[in-house]
Protein backbone atom coordinates (compact mmCIF):
# COMPACT_ATOMS: atom_id res chain seq x y z
CA UNK A 1 0.00 0.00 0.00
CA UNK A 2 1.08 3.65 -0.42
CA UNK A 3 2.59 4.32 2.58
CA UNK A 4 1.33 8.10 1.67
CA UNK A 5 -2.29 6.84 2.55
CA UNK A 6 -3.21 7.34 6.20
CA UNK A 7 -6.73 6.14 7.59
CA UNK A 8 -5.75 6.57 11.16
CA UNK A 9 -8.87 6.69 13.19
CA UNK A 10 -11.05 6.84 10.27
CA UNK A 11 -14.09 4.19 10.58
CA UNK A 12 -14.43 1.70 7.93
CA UNK A 13 -17.40 -0.62 7.17
CA UNK A 14 -16.18 -4.48 5.25
CA UNK A 15 -19.02 -5.68 3.56
CA UNK A 16 -18.56 -9.42 2.78
CA UNK A 17 -15.33 -9.25 5.06
CA UNK A 18 -15.20 -13.04 5.23
CA UNK A 19 -14.89 -13.83 1.96
CA UNK A 20 -11.58 -12.97 -0.23
CA UNK A 21 -11.31 -10.02 -1.45
CA UNK A 22 -13.32 -8.98 1.81
CA UNK A 23 -10.94 -10.17 4.02
CA UNK A 24 -8.04 -8.89 2.21
CA UNK A 25 -9.44 -5.48 2.09
CA UNK A 26 -9.65 -5.31 5.80
CA UNK A 27 -6.53 -6.31 6.31
CA UNK A 28 -5.22 -3.52 3.97
CA UNK A 29 -7.62 -0.95 5.98
CA UNK A 30 -5.93 -1.93 9.15
CA UNK A 31 -2.46 -2.27 7.76
CA UNK A 32 -3.58 1.69 7.67
CA UNK A 33 -5.06 2.23 10.46
CA UNK A 34 -8.51 1.97 10.37
CA UNK A 35 -10.76 1.26 13.05
CA UNK A 36 -13.35 -1.43 11.00
CA UNK A 37 -16.46 -2.63 11.67
CA UNK A 38 -16.30 -5.93 9.41
CA UNK A 39 -19.61 -7.52 8.36
CA UNK A 40 -21.14 -11.13 6.57
CA UNK A 41 -23.79 -13.25 6.73
CA UNK A 42 -22.12 -15.06 9.62
CA UNK A 43 -20.21 -12.42 12.04
CA UNK A 44 -16.92 -12.51 11.00
CA UNK A 45 -15.23 -13.14 15.06
CA UNK A 46 -12.23 -14.97 13.95
CA UNK A 47 -10.71 -12.04 11.16
CA UNK A 48 -11.87 -9.10 14.20
CA UNK A 49 -9.97 -11.23 16.85
CA UNK A 50 -6.85 -11.62 14.78
CA UNK A 51 -6.84 -8.19 13.51
CA UNK A 52 -7.45 -6.84 17.36
CA UNK A 53 -4.74 -8.96 18.71
CA UNK A 54 -2.32 -7.07 15.92
CA UNK A 55 -4.16 -3.84 17.64
CA UNK A 56 -6.74 -2.59 15.26
CA UNK A 57 -10.40 -1.65 16.65
CA UNK A 58 -13.06 -3.96 15.39
CA UNK A 59 -16.37 -4.90 15.52
CA UNK A 60 -17.46 -7.60 13.72
CA UNK A 61 -21.39 -7.63 13.10
CA UNK A 62 -23.79 -10.08 10.62
CA UNK A 63 -25.22 -8.95 7.56
CA UNK A 64 -27.52 -10.13 5.17
CA UNK A 65 -27.58 -7.93 2.65
CA UNK A 66 -30.26 -9.56 1.61
CA UNK A 67 -32.24 -8.15 4.52
CA UNK A 68 -32.98 -4.12 4.31
CA UNK A 69 -33.64 -4.69 8.28
CA UNK A 70 -30.00 -6.51 8.55
CA UNK A 71 -28.74 -3.58 6.25
CA UNK A 72 -30.11 -0.97 8.44
CA UNK A 73 -28.67 -2.52 11.72
CA UNK A 74 -25.67 -3.02 10.67
CA UNK A 75 -25.41 0.09 9.02
CA UNK A 76 -25.86 1.70 12.97
CA UNK A 77 -23.37 -0.62 13.98
CA UNK A 78 -21.04 1.15 11.71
Amino acid sequence: MNAGFDLTGQKMLVLGADGGIGRATAHALAAQGARLVLADRAAPRELAESLGDSGTETTATACDLRSRAAVEAGGKQA
